[in-house]
């Protein structure tokens, strides 16, 4: 299950300290049907498979973008689904 706030510390850490290199990968690689997000680091498909190529700036957005999401989970009270539902954002 998606713990919003050990990701939202992790997301803070890592966006004071500048080092985009280490991935938001906490190995709890399972996607919620509901949101598209993996629930251990709120990425996509897409950022996940991408990650290692992606240079500071890219990587930089996709934690800004996880951010986002835990302030969405936040603010639903998230909880998991196994129905496909679209992603509430991008």
């Amino acid at each position: 299950m998606i713990d919003p706030e050990s990701i939202a510390k992790k997301v803070q850490l890592t966006l004071a300290n500048g080092d985009f290199s280490a991935s938001p990968c906490i190995s709890v690689c399972r996607m919620d049907a509901q949101t598209g997000w993996c629930e251990g680091c709120l990425r996509r498909l897409e950022e996940i498979a991408a990650w290692s190529t992606m240079d500071a700036d890219a990587r930089r957005a996709v934690w800004l973008r996880i951010g986002e999401r835990v302030q969405s989970l936040r603010s639903l009270q998230w909880q998991p689904c196994t129905a496909a539902q679209p992603d509430p954002t991008p």
